[in-house]
C-alpha cells in the first residue's frame, strides 16, 4: 500500500548501507530530557544550559523524526570555534542514548549508536607510538566520536607522514560504521587533502554552531 511505502521511506535511507528506524516519541519531551541531562552535567548549580538549534537537530537525528533535511545514515560533525560546547552536546547525546538505547543496522548486524569518545590528538599519538596496531580498534567500533578533528599533527611512522584520522575515516566508511566528530577548523581543506575532505562530507552531516558567545568565558552559560 502507499502508506506502507511511505512508512519504509521514513524509516530508513538506504544509500550508505546503514539502516535506521524511526522512533515514535514525544519530541518536546525528548527536548526537555536533553535539557535536564545538560543541566545535570554542569559543574556549578548556578549554571543553566542554554538551548541552541543543534539540540533539536540532534534529537531529530537520534530518533529519525524527519523534522529536518538530515541524512540519518550519516554521523554528525559539529563545527564551531572554541567554547561553543560542541563536545558537551555530544556528552548529553550519549546520555540520551542510555534511555532508549537506539541502534542501527550495518552489514547485517545490529549496532549500538552510543559513541565511544576519543580525542584526535590521542589517536595521532597512539599511531606514532604503536603504528597501525595502536589505532586498529577505532576501525571497527560500532560508534565512534573523534573529538577536535584537525587539532592533531600528522603522525610520523617509520619515516612516513601519515594522517591517522584520515585512515580511520576511510576504514569506517568502507565498513558502513557511524562516526561522529567535533572540530574548531573553519576550513578542513586547509588541513586535509581533497580526498579526505570528500570522505568527511560523505560520512557526516556537518552542522555549525554560529552563536557569538564563548561559553568558556561565560561561567553561567553553556551551549
Amino acid at each position: 500500500s502507499m502508506e506502507k511505502i511511505e512508512e519504509i521511506l521514513k524509516n530508513a535511507k538506504m544509500s550508505s548501507g546503514i539502516k535506521r528506524q524511526m522512533f515514535r516519541l514525544d519530541f518536546d519531551r525528548a527536548v526537555k530530557h536533553f535539557e535536564m541531562f545538560a543541566d545535570a552535567r554542569l559543574e556549578s548549580k548556578e549554571q543553566k544550559f542554554v538551548m541552541c538549534n543543534e539540540v533539536e537537530k540532534i534529537i531529530d537525528w537520534l530518533y529519525v523524526c524527519n523534522k529536518f533535511e538530515t541524512d540519518y545514515t550519516k554521523g554528525i560533525l559539529i563545527k564551531g570555534t572554541t567554547g561553543k560546547g560542541k563536545t558537551f552536546l555530544f556528552d548529553v547525546f550519549s546520555d540520551m542514548c542510555k534511555i532508549d538505547e537506539p541502534v542501527y543496522i550495518s552489514t547485517g548486524k545490529t549496532r549500538n549508536i552510543r559513541p565511544i569518545k576519543v580525542n584526535a590528538r590521542q589517536i595521532a599519538s597512539e599511531f606514532s607510538k604503536q603504528g597501525w596496531e595502536g589505532i586498529e580498534r577505532y576501525f571497527t567500533m560500532n560508534s565512534l566520536l573523534i573529538d577536535d578533528i584537525g587539532a592533531e599533527q600528522q603522525s610520523n611512522h617509520y619515516g612516513n607522514k601519515v594522517s591517522a584520522i584520515t585512515e580511520i575515516i576511510d576504514r569506517r566508511e568502507e565498513k558502513n560504521l557511524l562516526t561522529f566528530g567535533t572540530t574548531n577548523c573553519e576550513k578542513l581543506s586547509e588541513i586535509y587533502d581533497d580526498r579526505t575532505v570528500s570522505r568527511i562530507a560523505s560520512i557526516f552531516n556537518i552542522w555549525y554552531i554560529e552563536n557569538d558567545v564563548d561559553y568558556r568565558m561565560e561561567p553561567n552559560q553553556i551551549a
